[in-house]
């Protein structure tokens, strides 16, 4: 049996694809298992999706299991399962496979048979390095990017998605998004296109993060991620007005905290 992909799984360049089929031929010749992926390459945004449900500005009382930097801002990883900073994982690149049972565990012989033969195809065990049995990296070219290959039956095109209706902007009044401790707000600078100029607001200590250029499924997760009032979808004039008063709230808050910081030093 030739390796397989899970349901939606694929490699897309020729040179990972066949370098993880061969090795899997070489395992099933010595009476192992065919390799079967359970998660090979990640587009961007799928990555981002990923990063967004397992990091957070915002922990809270959550369990912490480590923290990542990314645009300049500290995350905090939320979940005990790792992943890469969006654009530096090898899943983005093309080049590395999460393997399932039985080369997701390093006590079983198949697992270490594997990393015994995965160097002749340039693979390895690059999950070595973070305590991830099932992370396969090929090292060697890329090869020809072509469209996702499943079960090793050649390539497939993706069915075309039919398109959905953009819902229309609801230009909620400053006041309703203020009553949020924090709330995003985003406005789609092309109607025909899904994506998103938006931005994280606090109101409670004037703090901002903003997002260029973002899918609005994932300006969406995001924004329930980190914010009380999630994502609320604006005209661009209303958006910008929301802005300039935000502008206004920063500063108030700076003029209280001098004030206050004055008065202290005064006491």
């Amino acid at each position: 049996m030739p390796i397989r992909y899970m349901a939606g799984e694929y490699n897309r360049a020729s040179g990972t694809r066949e370098a993880f089929a061969g090795l899997s031929l070489a395992l099933e010749r010595e009476g192992y298992p065919a390799i079967v992926v359970r998660d090979g390459d990640r587009e961007p945004e799928d990555q981002l999706e990923i990063w967004y449900q397992r990091m957070t500005l915002t922990p809270g009382t959550r369990r912490v299991y480590g923290t990542a930097r990314w645009q300049g801002k500290t995350w905090y990883r939320i979940h005990p399962d790792k992943v890469g900073v969006p654009l530096t994982s090898n899943h983005e690149k093309r080049r590395s496979s999460d393997l399932a049972a039985p080369y997701n565990n390093r006590r079983t012989a198949a697992h270490k048979r594997a990393q015994q033969l995965a160097p002749r195809f340039g693979i390895t065990w690059e999950g070595a390095n973070f305590n991830e049995d099932w992370h396969w990296t090929f090292w060697g070219p890329l090869g020809k990017i072509s469209a996702p290959t499943t079960s090793g039956a050649g390539t497939v095109t993706p069915p075309t998605p039919k398109p959905t209706p953009i819902p229309e902007p609801e230009d909620l009044p400053l006041e309703d998004l203020m009553a949020f401790k924090s709330v995003a707000i985003g406005y789609r600078p092309k109607e025909d296109v899904d994506k998103l100029e938006s931005v994280a607001l606090d109101w409670e200590d004037g703090a901002r993060l903003d997002l260029h250029n973002t899918e609005e499924k994932y300006t969406k997760s995001f924004s329930e991620g980190v914010t009380e009032g999630g994502l609320k979808i604006l005209t661009k004039g209303h958006f910008d007005y929301v802005l300039a008063q935000f502008a206004e709230h920063q500063k108030t808050l700076r003029e209280r905290e001098l004030a206050l910081a004055r008065a202290s030093a005064g006491s």
